[in-house]
């Protein structure tokens, strides 16, 4: 949904109070994941482990909700301090948009680690449209408050919690006592992520809140831009990730799991290399079709932040894979260390290269943070890791890359298009006939 709003809040806010809403936000998912201590994971995962002993569920997930309700106030104190010292002038918007995503998360991974996976789809169509509708309806009253940005995605979470709870009746187990065992095993588990949000912050948000203290709300709204375009990478990432996150809770503790992560991983290296390649091809126009002339400058920092996100999805793949496997501290470790050399370099780089340093910056945190990944997961979990196969994705992507931020006339840029459609199409002509393979068998089956 969000590379779907970009052009119309592209349109409708200035470069100032794009950035300003994209601090906004970024201030309430830090805070909201260490506030409610990303519990909503926890429960997802005591769900999918407790799914044949309903009242066991029943009691993580009120114990759980408890929590959260109890969180509330410190989620508003850190809310409105921090927009004493950014001064955002969103500090409500931004409470009531933490508040409602986790109320929102927390009753649609409950209802999704119980199998009823056609209501958690319904619930984030529903969320989506009505978060879609709000954004039509500014554009159409001409509604230029920044202040939308976070309106009309609160809107969509309490549209889908409302169906949630309409077809569920959650509430209705409040009345029983939070669990302190209960309680305990689910913040040991879900503790550490929250840590690992808030350095996963550090490494792909910082740069935004920096950027506005040092040079701006409209210098910053020019990074939101870069980054919200690449979202389409991450919108991809995300859903063959959450496919593929129940599978792997299930296969945790298997015989011969190893060998299912391996070929999984596998073939996410190479189709989001496909894919990475042709978007960063296409980002040239597609950035100027994408984006209104407020934020047209920002086209220059979309290639790095789109390299930058398809190592970030190898990395939430490979996070998911822990997560399965009840290590979440290593998870933490690693996002620890790359959030601090993305730190580092902002800081460093950004007297000398100005905007650019903030893409730069992401990129080696994610290389740092995805690399030690690779390193750990192949000790701890004895999971091998396809690097021939990543190297070669990576030279393809850097190709497709340079080529994106290269100024060239229209008709030699068309002609290189071509040539990198082409080459994708033989480099990766194994996932390309299984694909086809796959569709053709569905059709033929339909025919029947």
């Amino acid at each position: 949904m969000s590379i779907v709003l970009l052009p119309l809040y592209s349109r409708l806010l200035s470069a100032d109070s794009f950035g300003r809403a994209n601090v906004a936000l970024s201030i309430a998912a830090v805070l909201g994941s260490v506030v409610f201590v990303e519990i909503w994971t926890a429960v997802l995962r005591a769900t999918i482990a407790r799914h044949r002993d309903r009242a066991q569920s029943e009691s993580t997930f009120v114990t759980s909700a408890a929590f959260c309700v109890l969180a509330l106030p410190i989620l508003g104190v850190t809310v409105f301090l921090s927009d004493y010292f950014l001064k955002t002038g969103l500090a409500k918007p931004t409470f009531v948009y933490g508040a409602m995503f986790a109320f929102c998360s927390l009753w649609q991974n409950y209802v999704r680690g119980l199998g009823d996976a056609l209501y958690f789809v319904i619930s984030g169509v529903l969320a989506s449209l009505t978060q879609l509708a709000i954004a039509v309806a500014a554009v159409l009253g001409d509604f230029r408050d920044p202040a939308i940005m976070l309106l009309s995605p609160t809107g969509g979470y309490i549209i889908g919690w409302v169906f949630l709870e309409a077809k569920f009746r959650l509430l209705r187990n409040f009345g029983r006592l939070i669990v302190p065992r209960e309680l305990r095993e689910i913040l040991s588990f879900a503790t550490p992520l929250a840590l690992s949000a808030a350095a996963y912050w550090a490494l792909s948000q910082f740069s935004t809140v920096y950027v506005a203290l040092v040079g701006g709300y409209a210098q910053s709204g020019l990074v939101s831009a870069a980054t919200r375009y690449t979202s389409l990478l991450v919108f991809a990432s995300a859903i063959f990730t959450a496919a593929w996150q129940e599978s792997a809770y299930e296969r945790s503790g298997r015989e011969g799991r190893e060998v299912y992560f391996e070929n999984a991983l596998l073939k996410y290296v190479r189709v989001s290399g496909l894919l990475g390649g042709l978007f960063l091809l296409a980002t040239p126009l597609l950035y100027r079709v994408m984006l209104g002339s407020a934020l047209a400058d920002g086209a220059q920092l979309a290639p790095m932040y789109a390299c930058a996100a398809l190592v970030a999805g190898i990395g939430t793949f490979l996070a998911q894979i822990y997560a399965a496997e009840g290590r979440t501290l290593w998870t933490f470790l690693s996002t620890l260390f790359g959030g601090a050399t993305s730190v580092v370099v902002l800081l460093t780089a950004y007297p000398v290269l100005g905007l650019f340093a903030a893409p730069l910056s992401l990129l080696l945190g994610q290389l740092i943070t995805a690399a030690l990944r690779m390193l750990f997961l192949r000790r701890v979990i004895l999971v091998g890791f396809p690097l021939r196969d990543f190297v070669g994705v990576s030279l393809w992507v850097a190709v497709c890359a340079g080529l994106a931020s290269a100024r060239l006339e229209p008709l030699w840029f068309a002609l290189l298009v071509v040539l990198g459609i082409c080459a994708s199409l033989l480099i990766f002509r194994r996932e390309c006939v299984s694909t086809c393979a796959m569709f053709r068998g569905r059709r033929s089956g339909a025919g029947r």
